[in-house]
């Protein structure tokens, strides 16, 4: 009995805003509106059933999906979320999935929450087809013959007297985008009625104020093509909405062209293995002929990055609706660290098209430059994240690893680590931290190690996983030196908040890499499974030939300098050496090494610092390959 007073109010509301009789109404098609995304696991849950509601109902209501930017990766909102925020901040949205009809949010009566799509009942749909509407309305598009643009014409006839601030509004859509691979976290590959562009913005198009019966208007508007899966799914939705209320009167639709042109393919490129050692990969095309015509020859450009594109000339002959796999493309270089490899289909049998749609899905290559000597060494001093010759592998653009300075595991002032922040990062995304490939080809060596400290809380209902995994062959085998859940006792303390450790939480880690000794090539990633935990740190990397490296206390060694800023000299105060073999360096922004000493026996050293340029600079001291204190001074001249 709730439910009906409730919907019955929201009628009452409707049809007194219309100032009209109920004699001279026009059927109605309704519009439901729904924010959602791609990585959002409520929207995953609720997605399917609410989707199969509307497409029951398809000749009663249609529907316009908003792809949010939070709260992790989605495509479809990279594409356009300008619009996507001015449609959220028009109807007061802070929460994802959330539905409006005609307007106004979906009622919770289902033990939800108000804008739920699960609580849209066929009963819902139903109430609100039986209102009638003060305007009929006709919609039609078409797209130009090398898929540059969309032109779409909307009629709108008045049967009854309205008043208000009414507006226009015109959304095109994909009706269906079908991914190969869940683009984000939640599980969801089939998303519908995405909202790509509305024309000819989102405020839309200023009716009257006042209209009488009788009042007719034809608006035309177009869309210069872009970021578009399928052409073949591109359809239209009109409606209008009054400002005052948000109430939507009625709601127009424009089916897909299908097949929308003559003369019309899409390229997907894959690689075999992501991570080239040679300094380039080659990629393998399939294309697929979507248009009317037989496919005989297309062009196809592909780039790494912001790299050179190349092209290809393919000629064949392709059925309407047929696929050609596993095309052999030409080599592309591809730069040290992490890149994403795109390509388009340029020319469709002689005739140019529009490169501005997308037409493979973006794959994360890896370039592997030359192999440092080891010890590999890295404390997170610097600034500069990742580190010189390191790279992330971060596929779907969102949070992934940071250096945040935070007091590392054996340090005594503040100097930095390596971040991954589980807590804002959806479940099931994974992100790799690749350290900088390094050459352990001395076979004369018996023995070899990757050393370690961190940190990690764990956050109530939520397990988060790292895996530490080693190739010698470019990636492509793995092996697998480390891995723990929160559940398997990757945690050290339960937290609620965005955390961060002290000294106490810090953890030495020593992984056996002996196998790989005698390897010119050896490559080492730190790989985050997100399940939307709580934070981790990594700190004071150390990857060296010979035994353990044992763990120095924070209290056993201690640097300081003065003054600080420093002019011409600067005292370096040393405390804790027990070894003949400890070295005093000096690092600029850089990480480059520009002076070193021996030091025999704690005390005082002098460093002549007047032809060191102004800027900060990192000094430590090491034993061996283990960096047991260091710090950051700068010079003023």
């Amino acid at each position: 009995m709730k439910k009906f007073t409730l919907l019955l109010s929201v009628t009452l509301i409707y049809l007194l805003s219309l100032n009209q009789s109920l004699h001279a109404q026009s059927p109605r098609l309704v519009l439901v509106e729904e924010f959602t995304q791609a990585s959002c696991p409520p929207c995953g849950d609720q997605n399917p059933a609410f989707n199969d509601l509307l497409n029951a109902n398809s000749d009663k209501v249609k529907s316009l999906k908003y792809q949010v930017s939070w709260p992790g990766y989605d495509p479809m909102n990279l594409h356009n979320p300008a619009q996507v925020q001015t449609r959220v901040d028009y109807y007061g949205v802070n929460g994802v999935p959330w539905g409006f009809v005609d307007g106004k949010s979906i009622i919770n009566d289902c033990g939800y929450y108000d804008g739920a799509p699960a609580c849209l009942s066929q009963s819902d749909i139903d109430d609100a087809y039986a209102v009638t509407s003060p305007f009929s309305m006709t919609l039609s598009h078409t797209i130009s013959a090398d898929a540059d643009s969309i032109y779409v014409t909307l009629s709108i006839s008045a049967v009854a007297s309205v008043t208000g601030t009414l507006r226009a509004r015109i959304a095109v859509i994909e009706k269906e985008i079908d991914f190969i691979t869940a683009p984000g976290t939640n599980g969801e590959s089939l998303f519908e009625n995405v909202m790509k562009q509305m024309i000819p913005n989102t405020t839309g198009t200023e009716l009257p104020s006042v209209i009488d019966s009788g009042y007719t208007n034809t608006i035309t508007a177009s869309w210069k093509l872009a970021n578009i899966y399928n052409l073949n799914e591109l359809g239209a939705i009109a409606f209008i909405q009054n400002d005052d209320d948000k109430m939507v009167y009625q709601t127009a639709y424009s089916e897909p062209l299908s097949p929308a042109l003559a003369n019309y393919a899409t390229v997907i490129l894959s690689v075999t293995n992501p991570i080239t050692c040679t300094g380039s990969i080659a990629p393998v095309a399939d294309i697929t002929n979507l248009g009317t015509t037989t496919l005989t020859s297309a062009t196809l450009t592909y780039s790494v990055g912001s790299g050179t594109p190349l092209t290809f000339d393919w000629t064949g002959s392709l059925a309407a609706g047929a696929t050609a796999t596993g095309i052999q493309l030409p080599a592309i270089v591809v730069p040290d660290g992490s890149g994403i490899l795109t390509g388009y289909i340029s020319v469709i049998n002689g005739n140019a098209f529009n490169a501005g749609l997308v037409s493979t899905v973006p794959v994360s290559v890896i370039g592997l430059g030359t192999p440092a000597a080891s010890p590999i060494v890295e404390n997170f001093v610097l600034s500069v994240f990742p580190p010189s010759g390191w790279f992330i592998s971060n596929p779907n653009a969102s949070d992934t690893w940071i250096r945040s300075s935070t007091v590392g595991a054996y340090q005594i002032s503040p100097l930095g680590a390596a971040k991954y922040p589980f807590y804002v990062v959806p479940e099931g995304d994974v992100d790799e931290l690749f350290v900088q490939n390094f050459d352990f080809s001395d076979a004369g060596q018996t023995e070899a190690f990757l050393q370690f400290d961190y940190a990690k809380a764990s956050y109530a209902g939520y397990n988060d996983q790292l895996k530490i995994l080693a190739s010698s062959d470019c990636g492509q085998t793995w092996i697998t030196l480390f891995d723990k859940d929160d559940n398997g006792g990757l945690s050290m303390v339960t937290s609620t908040a965005d955390w961060k450790p002290t000294a106490s939480h810090w953890q030495p880690v020593s992984l056996d890499m002996s196998q790989f000794i005698g390897q010119s090539n050896v490559e080492v990633k730190f790989q985050a499974i997100s399940g939307f935990g709580n934070n981790l740190y990594v700190d004071n990397v150390n990857i060296h030939y010979g035994s353990i490296v044992g763990i120095a206390s924070p209290d056993a060694a201690f640097i300081s300098v003065y003054p600080n800023p420093a002019n011409d000299l600067a005292v370096v105060h040393t405390n804790g050496i027990t070894s003949d073999h400890t070295i005093l360096e000096v690092l600029n922004v850089l990480g480059q090494v520009i002076y070193r000493t021996s030091v025999k026996s704690n005390g005082d050293l002098i460093i002549n610092t007047s032809g060191f340029e102004n800027g900060m600079y990192v000094y430590r001291l090491k034993e061996d390959v283990r960096i047991i204190a260091q710090d950051k001074f700068n010079v003023s001249h």
